[in-house]
């Protein structure tokens, strides 16, 4: 009996990467003080994480004149989704980026904001970084008017700011259908190979072709879900599917340890564990920017060989083969705009 060869696919994480991880935190109550020792921890780990912020104060805050009531109760754990545009958080967020971190924009505001301040924020992030978001998370759809699922999507509305996003470009995560993946299979942890990372509801509604979604659970988005997602059992699963994880989070909610003001011993043992597998650790932009050069690639077969054809104009470097079957890897060389690879198959 002849047997059946091989299927192979392009691995959407570089050589010499099994997988790919990251953090995808929501700013909603954040404040640089609270995420500092949490980026040492990621620091030290080498993992490398897309911090989403607000450009602008909250309506209730006053244009910052809250800072005192924060001030007069506590310093430390008083301040909630305070914006770059403090002076304090400029410095952190640049202060992030030169440490290998990206940051991405929350919606303008923790509350609604009209389409001129979505303008805005863009704008300023060009100013505090030198260039857009490469991320947009929106905020909470049922709150922010501006959210595309709310008034955002409507051009009738002051608030209407789809084809601000479509100008822009970034990668945007919609608040609402489609925002975590299906986990129909179980896997509510990564996004398997063969598993879209684009939310296709919002690109088909909205007219976004970076729309995308984050793996975990609503209702999970703490430290504790963390933890209950991302088991070792998962972790092993991850690794050996060759996903991706983007970790749909609130890095405010329960990963400090509020005696030490430290990461919890546990997550930090929980990311230890991820680091110590062949994780490519890296901002949530450069994932998706590579899963979606990856998945342009054409894979053929002709014989014993098997044919890579790149048609778009972007190298592809450090180019890994997987095998879905049985977890089996194969390096090809890199595929530069426009050519054709030959490799001969191990099956």
């Amino acid at each position: 009996m002849q047997r059946s060869q091989t299927e192979w696919i392009v691995s959407r994480s570089p050589a010499p990467y099994r997988f790919a991880f990251t953090i995808v935190h929501d700013a909603d109550s954040a404040y640089s003080a609270r995420l500092e020792p949490l980026l040492d921890a990621f620091d030290a780990l080498g993992l490398r994480v897309t911090l989403s912020a607000f450009a602008f104060w909250a309506a209730w805050a006053h244009e910052g004149k809250i800072w005192s009531q924060w001030h007069a109760a506590s310093p430390f754990t008083a301040p909630v989704a305070v914006p770059i545009c403090d002076p304090d958080e400029e410095r952190f967020y640049q202060r992030a980026v030169a440490r290998g971190h990206e940051v991405a924009l929350h919606s303008p505001s923790d509350t609604s904001s009209p389409r001129e301040q979505v303008i805005a924020a863009f704008e300023l992030f060009d100013r505090v970084f030198g260039s857009y978001p490469a991320v947009y998370v929106e905020h909470s759809s049922s709150t922010n008017k501006d959210a595309l699922s709310n008034e955002g999507a409507n051009p009738e509305s002051p608030y209407y700011c789809e084809d601000v996003l479509r100008q822009y470009g970034p990668w945007v995560w919609v608040d609402g259908i489609g925002a975590l993946r299906n986990e129909s299979d179980g896997k509510c942890f990564e996004i398997p190979p063969d598993a879209t990372f684009l939310n296709r509801y919002a690109a088909e509604r909205y007219q976004l072709e970076k729309a995308f979604v984050r793996t975990g659970r609503w209702r999970m988005g703490g430290g504790d879900g963390f933890l209950a997602t991302y088991t070792e059992e998962n972790v092993d699963c991850l690794d050996r599917d060759g996903g991706i994880a983007l970790v749909y989070t609130h890095l405010d909610d329960g990963w400090l340890d509020p005696r030490t003001r430290q990461m919890r011993a546990d997550i930090r043992e929980r990311l230890e564990y991820i680091a110590s597998k062949n994780v490519w650790f890296a901002p949530a932009s450069h994932i998706l920017d590579r899963a979606r050069l990856a998945d342009t690639i054409g894979v053929a077969r002709d014989g014993a060989d098997i044919v890579l054809t790149s048609a778009v104009d972007v190298p592809l470097t450090d180019v890994v083969l997987r095998s879905p079957a049985d977890h089996r890897e194969m390096r090809a060389d890199d595929l530069l705009p426009g050519t054709v690879q030959r490799i001969r198959s191990l099956s």
